[in-house]
């Protein structure tokens, strides 16, 4: 398991997050998205796209990792995902520009992780777009 930390994360010099605006916008966002995900999630099997990643339901999105590419490229920074069987949830994190989830075998929904809402449903492939603050949108991918 990984976990990417915000201001409030590991040093938390910015006061209770609980009075932050943001909190409430988060708890609206974990109430559209906590539901939808199996309740043995943390027993399925993580992977990560590249190397020693594991079998990923997306491998194609190696190529459009920015982290591992030399410049302001646009794509993901993270493509966390926990794989069953041909189910998955995924996680696209610090999306710059665009980044496009290629078809698979069955459909899948996308829902954006500021506002909860669901942003795609269908077999792919989808491109999903950042947000007004660069490389902090992030997007939710189920397949159950």
């Amino acid at each position: 398991m990984t976990c990417h930390h915000d201001s409030y994360g590991v040093h938390n010099n910015h006061g209770s997050y609980h009075g932050c605006g943001a909190s409430a916008q988060l708890q609206q966002t974990l109430r559209r998205i906590v539901p939808v995900l199996p309740g043995d999630l943390p027993n399925w099997h993580p992977t990560r796209v590249g190397v020693g990643g594991g079998p990923h339901p997306f491998p194609g999105l190696l190529e459009q990792h920015w982290t591992f590419a030399p410049g302001p490229q646009p794509g993901v920074s993270r493509a966390f995902a926990a794989v069953r069987d041909d189910h998955f949830v995924m996680v696209l994190s610090g999306v710059r520009g665009s980044v496009t989830v290629d078809q698979y075998a069955k459909p899948y929904v996308v829902q954006c992780c500021t506002t909860g809402d669901q942003v795609y449903a269908g077999y792919g492939p989808v491109t999903l777009h950042d947000g007004p603050v660069p490389d902090t949108t992030a997007y939710v991918v189920t397949c159950l």
